[in-house]
């Protein structure tokens, strides 16, 4: 080990030389981290200089892009957390509404019949399960496209692979898409289990390769029935794919890198390095031998590994520690913070240390925007399908803007303007998590089979405004979100002995 020595004055070449051998150890430490430790996979798959160039052009590296969100999806907790915030937080609830404006000549017989049917084929669909992947994928990829399988009483919709699909048309204002058949190249045994429209387009796109007097000049990308088609596209605003939050990528390595660095500082941190000043004479020589000095570093060197040792020595040991105990910033959260600003999301939402049920309340609100505009798409790709039942009477969907997080505040709106005579009383039975379906079977059940209107449930319910003043004391705690002022006075009790 190089020689260091004793260290009286900052201003010494001495002192310069050990920050020097500092910052080379600190360098040393993060470079082993980041080829050595697991948690280093963002280094080892994509580079950071090359994902800054692919957000300089998006609209040329579209599949680098995907390809980079769904690889974090995978391995950052931050990433998932951002994208499953948003794809999880709709419920899905939805009423179905008549078309019809005409009611006097609307046969009521046949029109009962087709709204059951519509409410049947909405149950079928079993939106909430089915689209919990669609929001998955267009949140964390911008576009999501699927195949659909049905039969008469069940459906599932097939993910397929991105690189293999573009968009090509709009038809009833939702999106359709080609698939390029070369895909099943060299997957023809998978070819079976995509279904007949693949079977019968695989082998136009092989005729269509033979044939080169073909003006088509992409035999192989074939655009697929729209019938059978799903594909929503979260950033309706831009011509080309870009992952919603794809500009934020930079920002996930920057907490790799503080993760690093501060990893590498805590092995610094319990670092220590003796310094042995060997003794010299009057004249300024050595006072020992050189075969001396060996044979006493051989002897501690044996001894440091595992605990520092004790021996008899001719050296004055210096002990220096690397520990910076003025150090108190965390970069690590620091960077975190800057992640989820940049998202546009409070994070709030995701730190259990800190929070303000007002600001997460406002947070979650300006969220929900972006939610809307997706339930939009859904809405309409499902009124789309509706439309192809070709019933007499016209009936459409309409999802309710209500999610995890708005569901009590949506369900005392409506039922607000359910006692004004507005006709929202299955929204609000829909706002509490009943389909269409549901709620039609359950008001049969109780009410015609079990007959609990006039019986189980015959007398209202024990709550503040039918009982009696004398079993209500005090005023009831508000419902409102506190701010955080006020939750801090709750918390610590404050207004508790004020008269």
């Amino acid at each position: 080990m190089k020689r260091i020595e004793q260290i009286d004055n900052i201003n010494t070449p001495a002192y310069k030389e050990v920050k020097m051998y500092y910052a080379k150890l600190v360098k040393d430490v993060l470079i082993d981290l980041r080829k050595n430790k697991k948690e280093s996979v963002f280094f080892a798959r994509f580079k950071k200089d090359e994902v800054v160039k692919w957000l300089k052009s998006p609209e040329k590296y579209e599949n680098q892009l995907v390809e980079a969100c769904v690889f974090l999806y995978s391995v950052s907790g931050h990433f998932k957390r951002l994208i499953d915030y948003f794809a999880k937080m709709p419920t899905y609830s939805s009423i179905v509404v008549p078309l019809d404006l005409n009611t006097s000549e609307i046969d009521k017989d046949k029109f009962l019949k087709d709204y059951f049917y519509v409410l049947s084929y909405i149950e079928k669909l079993n939106i909430p399960h089915e689209f919990l992947k669609v929001g998955i994928s267009a949140f964390r990829e911008d576009v999501f496209y699927g195949y659909c399988y049905e039969t008469n009483d069940s459906f599932y919709i097939k993910k397929l692979p991105f690189k293999y699909c573009r968009i090509s048309s709009v038809v009833d204002g939702v999106y359709n898409f080609q698939f390029d058949f070369r895909y099943f190249d060299k997957r023809i045994d998978e070819l079976e289990n995509f279904g007949k429209e693949f079977e019968i387009k695989y082998e136009l796109y092989k005729n269509l390769a033979k044939n080169k007097d073909s003006t088509n000049k992409d035999p192989y990308w074939i655009e697929l029935d729209y019938k059978n088609t799903i594909c929503i596209k979260l950033n309706e605003d831009l011509p080309f794919i870009m992952p919603f939050f794809a500009g934020v990528l930079v920002e996930l390595y920057d907490i790799e890198d503080y993760k690093a660095l501060q990893k590498a500082r805590a092995e610094i941190d319990n670092t220590n390095i003796i310094a042995y000043e060997v003794p010299k004479t009057s004249d300024n020589e050595i006072a020992i031998s050189e075969s001396m000095c060996r044979k006493f570093s051989e002897e501690i060197s044996a001894q440091l590994p595992e605990i520092i040792g004790y021996t008899v020595t001719p050296f004055k040991a210096t002990a220096f520690s690397f520990k910076n105990t003025n150090n108190s910033i965390d970069d690590v959260a620091n960077a975190e913070s800057a992640f989820w600003r940049s998202t546009g999301v409070s994070d709030l939402n995701f730190n259990g240390n800190k929070s303000s049920s007002a600001v997460m309340l406002y947070s979650i609100k300006s969220d929900f925007d972006i939610i809307v505009a997706y339930l939009r798409q859904v809405e309409r790709w499902i009124n789309r399908r509706i439309k192809l039942l070709n019933l007499k009477h016209k009936f459409k969907i309409s999802m309710l803007n209500v999610t995890r997080f708005n569901q009590k505040e949506v369900f005392d709106m409506y039922l607000k303007a359910g006692e004004r005579g507005v006709p929202v009383k299955q929204a609000i039975a829909a706002t509490l998590g009943y389909s269409p379906s549901d709620i039609i079977a359950m008001s049969y059940l109780e009410n015609d089979v079990l007959n609990m209107r006039n019986t189980l449930y015959s007398e209202p319910l024990l709550v503040s405004s039918t009982m009696s003043p004398d079993k209500e004391i005090g005023r009831p705690e508000s419902e409102e979100p506190l701010s955080e002022s006020g939750e801090k006075t709750r918390d610590s009790d404050a207004n508790e002995n004020r008269a």
